[in-house]
């Protein structure tokens, strides 16, 4: 503290009061030594200069973290939030004070400072470290995947094979994404403003067969020839009933054909692939 002026007969002395809040006891210290108060001194400031702040880039702190935050009328304060959260603060100057994250701050959350003369909220973002709980194990192209953790409040989701998926839900704890087009199996890249955080690695599943149809509707065993279509074919196992049957050459994603086998009886033509297990809608009726 400044002082302004002591009286002739040394017993009182005019300081200037401190340019921030301030509580303690008055310490002066003269040629002779030092003395202390016995009781305790607060200052205070009246500042209706609504408040900057002076922030440059965005920060990763976790909660419980501090940082430095600069600004001008900073130090008059009422209250600093980190999101709608309010922070601890401690003053450093006039226009610097100490912030600590508090629970509850939400990942990519701005700051904000009041005093009497306003409100000041910042143009950057406080963000924690993303955290994977658990992911949708698989699914398949169109269907949607639930991430779930902290701080996941994603800026991009990319799958295997470099295919990037919008976000449906994008909570922060929960993530929402339908599988794109072209995704391959393995981890789902998620990128933060604390940087890129990965799955465990995200099975996507192979389309489901369907059979739309297939003639003749009855044949004889061991001479009719059937032709079957449908989708997702490829790579097909096929029984008729529980008897297996062998595909002719040519079988592809949408049509195959077979003989019907020797020991086959009349049911329905049964088609599995690694999408899964379709069956046609009416049974094949076999003759002998």
């Amino acid at each position: 503290m400044t002082v302004l002026s002591v009286s002739a007969d040394g017993t009182r002395m005019t300081v200037a009061s401190p340019a921030i809040s301030q509580k303690g006891k008055f310490k002066v210290t003269t040629g002779g030594g030092s003395s202390t108060a016995a009781a305790f001194f607060s200052s205070s400031i009246t500042n209706t200069s609504k408040p900057t702040i002076t922030l440059t880039a965005s920060l990763i702190k976790e909660v419980g973290s501090t940082f430095t935050l600069n600004g001008t009328n900073i130090a008059s304060a009422s209250s600093i939030k980190i999101g709608t959260v309010a922070a601890p603060f401690s003053i450093l100057t006039a226009n610097s004070v100490v912030v600590t994250v508090p629970a509850g701050a939400v990942s990519g959350s701005t700051i904000s400072a009041t005093n009497l003369g306003g409100t000041v909220t910042s143009t950057k973002f406080v963000y924690q470290a993303a955290v994977v709980a658990s992911r949708t194990a698989a699914a398949r192209v169109g269907q949607t995947v639930t991430i779930t953790g902290s701080n996941l409040k994603a800026t991009s989701v990319v799958f295997g094979g470099n295919k990037s998926a919008k976000p449906v839900i994008n909570t922060g704890d929960t993530l929402t994404v339908v599988v794109p087009t072209g995704a391959l199996t393995g981890a789902i890249k998620i990128t933060t403003g604390a940087g890129v955080v990965y799955t465990d690695s995200f099975t996507v599943t192979p389309p489901a067969p369907t059979v739309t149809s297939f003639t003749p509707s009855t044949g004889k065993k061991g001479v009719a020839i059937i032709t079957v279509k449908g989708t997702n074919l490829a790579g097909a196992t096929v029984t008729l009933g529980s008897t297996p049957v062998t595909l002719s050459a040519g079988a592809n994603s949408t049509s195959f054909k077979f003989v019907i086998p020797a020991g086959a009886t009349t049911g329905k033509i049964n088609v599995t692939t690694a999408g899964g297990t379709v069956s046609s809608a009416n049974n094949l009726t076999v003759t002998n």
